[in-house]
Formats: structure tokens, C-alpha cells, sequence
């Protein structure tokens, strides 16, 4: 799951520049080690049918999280990976995972072009002036 995150990251920064700044052979390359790692996931279920839930199903499930939001075309299908895409449909409707989802597309795009609003910076939200108390400074 680390492999898809550090991968996913990487071609998401890729994504996020100006199209003629993009290295097409990164996006390409580090799209392949992800779907390569789907893959696996998908060919060894075993993982998947521990009667409770563990740390390498959170991170497989955070994984699958990142990709569903940042990078959809690369989520596994229930076509594709039946297992995995079944799986994962059920790791999102539990409600410890359910209760810290992303809000729907159209909520996102809304608040981020608010702006920010000068008690968001205020020193009293803060706490010191310069916020390096967290520093120990």
C-alpha cells in the first residue's frame, strides 16, 4: 500500500503542473507500479478475509482512498478487480472510515475558492503571534 501512495503522490505532482511541464514517462511509469501493486492485491485474497480488521487492511484501504479521490482512473473496477473493488466498497461504508471521508466533489471545489478570512489568521487562533509556540520557541 506504501508503494501506491509514494507512486500516487508522485504522479499527482506531475498532474498538478502545467501540461507542457509534465513528464509524461513518470506519469506513465509511476502509473504502471500502481496498477502492477492493484493487481497483486487482487491475485492474493487472502488479506482480504481476516475476520477482523488490521493494519495492512488500513493501509491497503487508505490506498484505495487516495486513489478513488486524487487519481480515479487508476481505482481498481468491479470488472477488473472484483475482489478488490468489493472489498474496498465495504472497508469504506464502515463508519470509523465512513466518518473521515472526503466530502463529495462538489463541497471541495466550493470551499476551496473561499477565501480565507482574517480571523483564520488571527493571533488568538494562532496562539502566539509568529505560531512557533508548537516550536517550543
Amino acid at each position: 500500500a506504501d508503494g501506491i501512495l509514494e507512486a500516487g503522490g508522485l504522479v499527482r505532482t506531475e498532474l498538478l503542473k502545467p501540461e507542457a511541464d509534465r513528464a509524461a514517462a513518470v506519469i506513465r511509469r509511476q502509473s504502471g507500479k500502481i496498477e502492477a501493486v492493484v493487481k497483486r492485491l487482487e491475485a492474493e485474497p487472502a488479506w482480504r478475509r481476516s475476520p477482523t480488521l488490521d493494519l495492512g487492511q488500513i493501509a491497503v484501504g487508505v490506498a484505495m482512498a487516495y486513489l478513488h479521490f486524487r487519481l480515479p482512473y487508476l481505482t481498481p473496477t468491479a470488472e477488473a478487480q472484483p475482489g478488490l473493488a468489493a472489498w474496498y466498497e465495504a472497508f469504506a461504508q464502515r463508519a470509523s472510515i465512513a466518518a473521515t471521508a472526503p466530502p463529495p466533489a462538489r463541497q471541495r471545489r466550493r470551499r476551496e475558492h473561499q477565501a480565507p478570512t482574517a480571523a483564520a489568521f488571527s493571533t488568538a487562533r494562532l496562539g502566539r503571534a509568529d505560531g512557533l509556540e508548537h516550536h517550543g520557541l
